[in-house]
């Protein structure tokens, strides 16, 4: 057995140090797709587990869960469960991990085989293993409801996880309570995958601690979950969960290529690199629709950090 994917996520609710990427040197084996809080492949994304040597890594606010293993004081349990599985991808290709203290021993692990058969593993404190339980798992159990059906990425956010299929087909499962699974039903959770209903097929998806943004190959973007913040962008200051997803409006004239979520932030780069955001802002008040940035143009990629917000323009300056 061979993993293509794989990602490890630790849920942290207090500020920590976020640990920088590290690379590892890459062999002929070559992961399915990426896995990470964002789909978005540049070199300012969200927080992954997969980077290459050339890619720099702007970090997530320090509230988030994020993709990596996390060795702790004293305590063997996030190494050894990560290092443990066969054909461990960080043991030679180009996976990439790094490892810092931090307060939460609560850690998650998926990935898929070569066979096509999805396992998961971890403190499963929410059901965000999609195994139709919340209990601890020491060991890889297969998550039936993902296998076999060509999955390429997960993406997680607080205590809630997606993954997309080949078809483009989104799953999602883990906590509810405020409409992260976009299931149209304001239940707490759910502790197996449910297919979310997009009839449009999704080429990228971005999370933020509760929210998600999606976006269609036709360049719609859509969005659910906690919207306390205006984060989701449906321009409604009194709904505080959006629980199934709806469409982002954008001006006209504008085409999007690109979507970026932060803890409560959300970000849109159009074809001819502006860039829209929403959400809370450095100014500690809230968009809750789309506002395009000022001289802010020939942007390829965002990324957010507490208050601050990083820029990658067409011509590698930040």
């Amino acid at each position: 057995m061979t993993i293509l994917l794989v990602t490890v996520w630790s849920q942290t609710t207090s500020n920590t140090t976020v640990p920088s990427i590290s690379s590892v040197s890459p062999s002929k084996t070559t992961p399915r797709g990426t896995t990470s809080h964002s789909t978005t492949n540049s070199s300012v994304t969200s927080n992954t587990t997969e980077r290459t040597v050339s890619e720099t890594c702007v970090e997530e606010e320090t509230t988030r869960p994020y993709a990596v293993v996390i060795n702790e004081d004293n305590t063997e349990t996030a190494t050894d469960i990560y290092n443990n599985i066969p054909n461990n991808p960080c043991q030679g290709n180009s996976l990439s991990v790094s490892s810092a203290p931090v307060v939460s021993r609560r850690l998650n692990i998926l990935f898929v085989t070569t066979d096509d058969i999805v396992y998961g593993l971890g403190s499963n404190s929410e059901g965000q293993l999609g195994l139709g339980h919340n209990r601890p798992v020491d060991t890889p159990e297969e998550v039936p409801e993902l296998s076999e059906q060509n999955i390429y990425q997960f993406i997680n956010g607080e205590d809630f996880v997606l993954a997309i299929n080949s078809e483009h087909r989104l799953y999602s499962w883990g906590r509810n309570d405020r409409g992260q699974l976009a299931l149209d039903a304001p239940t707490y959770g759910t502790t197996k995958p449910k297919i979310i209903s997009i009839d449009i097929p999704v080429i990228s998806v971005s999370c933020g601690a509760n929210h998600t943004l999606v976006l269609t190959g036709s360049g719609h973007v859509y969005g659910w979950g906690s919207n306390d913040r205006g984060q989701v962008g449906c321009g409604k200051s009194d709904v505080k969960a959006v629980l199934k997803a709806i469409e982002v409006k954008f001006p006209n004239g504008y085409t999007i290529v690109k979507i970026s979520c932060s803890d409560r932030k959300s970000f849109a780069i159009t074809s001819d690199g502006y860039v829209f955001r929403w959400g809370w802002n450095a100014y500690r008040n809230c968009l809750y629709k789309p506002e395009l940035m000022d001289c802010v143009y020939n942007i390829q990629s965002v990324g957010a950090n507490n208050d601050k917000i990083y820029l990658l323009s067409n011509d590698g300056q930040i």
